[in-house]
């Protein structure tokens, strides 16, 4: 049995549902003056320090830049979906937020926009690093911050919200539908299939959620907990429907 819970990074590596909606994608990528966005840490072997970089000295990697601009990314995503469905409940939130901001979102993103391609590192390490979801992310988050030290907030926050409307209002419709879908899934071969609640009591506040699903001859289940129990129905029908390939990855 799989338990759900809103991940901090996506369990299907380069979803191709999103892939498709990054292929489509017609922003363009605002022009920065700066190389430091494209500088990994290895570039120069800088030293890490304990509490902060001492007074005089310069910071050249992106790593500084990185962090800043995941606060600014999981911001705006937040800002966004509370813009367009404001009647989603803060589980159903966090599910879609995820989807946005995950390392492997963000890592189609950054090969949409070529960024690897401009990656300054170690040159024993360059063609790794450039292969890397992580590092990947991470330029996409540390070339985020760079467009709003260059631009300013109104045009980093507006680039970003372009960018990621179309893969909000992808995946909305994909996990709104899931209960739907894989009830009508059952329903095509009702003496074969299976789709049955579990009865979860409450635990430690949150609502949980069991699912039985599948052929019945190779049942599985899953889990899901929210704050909510609609909620939690909602994640775990869109686990299910995932894994029977009722909606694509």
């Amino acid at each position: 049995m799989s338990t759900l819970h809103p991940p901090k990074t996506s369990s299907e590596s380069g979803r191709p549902s999103i892939a498709q909606v990054v292929d489509k994608l017609e922003m363009e990528l605002p022009p920065l003056e700066s190389k430091q966005p494209f500088t990994h840490t290895s570039r120069y072997g800088a030293t890490k320090q304990a509490f902060e970089v001492p007074e005089g000295s310069m910071c050249y990697d992106n790593e500084t830049l990185e962090h800043y601009g995941d606060a600014l990314v999981n911001w705006t995503a937040s800002k966004l979906i509370k813009s367009l469905y404001p009647r989603l409940v803060p589980g159903s939130s966090t599910l879609l937020r995820t989807t946005l901001i995950c390392n492997d979102t963000l890592a189609l993103l950054s090969d949409h926009f070529g960024l690897p391609s401009r990656l300054r590192a170690a040159l024993g390490q360059m063609e790794d690093l450039k292969k890397n979801p992580k590092v990947k992310a991470n330029l996409f988050e540390a070339y985020v911050c760079g467009v709003w030290d260059e631009y300013g907030e109104k045009e980093a926050v507006g680039w970003l919200e372009g960018v990621f409307e179309p893969i909000a209002r992808n995946e909305y419709g994909r996990m709104k539908g899931a209960q739907g879908a894989l009830l009508e899934w059952t329903q095509k071969d009702l003496a074969n299939r299976v789709f049955q609640e579990i009865p979860t009591p409450p635990r430690q506040g949150a609502q949980f959620y069991r699912l039985k699903y599948g052929h019945k001859d190779r049942l599985k289940e899953v889990e899901a907990y929210e704050t909510n129990k609609k909620v939690a129905k909602q994640a775990a029908a869109y686990q299910a429907c995932v894994d029977l390939n009722i909606v694509p990855r």
